[in-house]
């Protein structure tokens, strides 16, 4: 597999993005999204090449699938339902599975293929597939004739590598129209973008520098240092993701397409519950709509619910990466959720009476500390180069001075500064804005969105690490 480095996809995007549009405004009988398809084909086909045949396997056999659902024979649409399921989740798991039963990441090379074992963006396009399957069978989403916009759900390249996960019946109908630039769009565009490179450049990639010198070079670790590092964890994750949605929520605008938000102020959830409906919203929604509620969900009884949880974030831990460190994490969470509920249920019993507005803030501020530390913590398994290196550091935990931190990173204490800096100035932004809102920050003038948009560029210029530093989330 090539490199996947930020500035090299950048520019291809906004090459492609040029291109497309500069034809689309010349050309008013042609919609040019098969440009945008086959364009995004040959830049995929480049960064991984056997990932480019899985994802035209993965295509054909969903389109066939759902088109033979309306085959007069039943035992034909079912078959067909079965098969193109099964060949989309058996060798997904498969791969996965196989690099956890040998203890590896995922991202060997087989020989003689020239891409990953898992390649960029399956775990990804695969959602997508399955879940206009089975809407599909279930009669929500109608069957797509047009082979050329259903391979564009698939392989739209702004989404293909990182997602968001989309449904087929908000997504293909826009591919039917012809790109048109909206009103404002190019405005929010650019903000939606530079602000991206703000948080990944300027924020994820200055903590990812020092979290990869800590697993490489850290002593033994006190428990100041370890809660430090797994707050670091979170936000460095939250802005390196975020970022990535950030950035191609803003190139689709270009082409007229809306994509679905996918964080709404994770960081704000009193409960992990909440959390999960903050955070990584179009996967979320995936797992509960196609595991967690086929499970039974809620409406079956607490034993049948607690499986339903547990199921859910295991898979969901094995979707996210092939080590055990996510196998763990995901049990975390699940088991962690259903805590949570008894806790909260055994509660409100115990209150017969509305509780005062002091108590009620009290305890919302002592969830937002435990949920916050329960997902830092956990997401220090995603850093982990392994889960053994993991149970190592917080096995030799003990007692550290905090005035002993800034002994321990190698970064100088100007770098911790615009950390500390660029995390509260992520949170002020990304609260006040709302992902759903057409500015950012949401509701100032135009004047103050320039001079906003200035000062995105300059801090990108003036503080961006310009190193090779791919998107976290390529990597599942």
């Amino acid at each position: 597999m090539r490199s996947t480095s930020l500035l090299a996809l950048l520019s291809t995007y906004g090459i492609l993005l040029a291109i497309v549009m500069a034809i689309v405004q010349r050309r008013e009988n042609w919609t040019g999204w098969t440009l945008v398809l086959l364009s995004g084909y040959a830049l995929y086909a480049w960064i991984d090449p056997a990932g480019f045949v899985w994802l035209i396997g993965v295509t054909l056999v969903c389109y066939a699938a759902a088109r033979l659902q309306h085959h007069p024979s039943p035992s034909v649409s079912r078959w067909a339902f079965a098969i193109g399921i099964l060949a989309i989740v058996v060798p997904l798991l498969g791969m996965k599975m196989w690099s956890l039963a040998r203890g590896s990441s995922l991202g060997s090379v087989i020989p003689g293929l020239a891409g990953t074992l898992l390649p960029l963006g399956t775990s990804f396009y695969s959602l997508q597939a399955l879940s206009y399957l089975i809407d599909v069978r279930r009669g929500t989403t109608p069957v797509e004739m047009n082979f050329g916009r259903f391979a564009l759900y698939l392989g739209f390249f702004l989404q293909l590598f990182a997602g968001p996960v989309e449904r087929a019946r908000a997504t293909i109908v826009q591919f039917a129209k012809r790109p048109v630039i909206l009103p404002g769009a190019v405005l929010l565009a650019t903000e939606l973008i530079l602000w991206g490179l703000f948080k990944k450049l300027v924020l994820a990639d200055r903590i990812a520098y020092l979290l990869n010198d800590f697993w490489q070079h850290a002593p033994t670790s006190g428990s100041a240092l370890i809660a430090l590092y797994a707050l670091l964890s979170y936000i460095r994750i939250y802005a390196d993701y975020s970022a990535y949605m950030n950035i191609v929520s803003g190139g689709a605008l270009l082409l007229g397409i809306r994509l679905s938000p996918s964080f709404l102020q994770p960081y704000l959830a009193r409960t992990v519950r909440e959390f999960w409906r903050r955070w990584n919203i179009t996967v979320s929604m995936w797992f509960r709509d196609y595991v967690y509620i086929p499970l039974g969900g809620s409406r079956k009884g607490t034993g049948r619910w607690i499986l339903a949880i547990l199921v859910t974030f295991l898979l969901s831990g094995v979707w996210h990466g092939s080590g055990w460190q996510f196998l763990l994490w995901g049990t975390l969470h699940g088991a962690w959720l259903v805590l949570e509920a008894g806790v909260t249920a055994s509660f409100r019993r115990a209150c017969h009476a509305p509780l005062p507005k002091f108590l009620r803030g009290l305890f919302s501020a002592i969830g937002w500390v435990c949920t916050t530390a329960f997902v830092s913590v956990t997401f220090l398994l995603f850093q982990a180069p392994n889960l053994g290196k993991a149970f190592t550091l917080l096995e030799r935990a003990r007692f550290l001075q905090w005035h002993q931190l800034l002994a321990t990173f190698p970064l100088r204490t100007f770098d911790l500064g615009i950390i500390a800096a660029a995390a509260v100035l992520v949170l002020i932004v990304d609260t006040r804005n709302d992902p759903r809102s057409d500015t950012l920050p949401a509701g100032q003038p135009l004047f103050l969105r320039m001079f906003w948009i200035g000062c995105c560029l300059l801090l990108i210029l003036h503080l961006g690490l310009f190193a090779e530093s791919p998107f976290i989330y390529f990597r599942f």
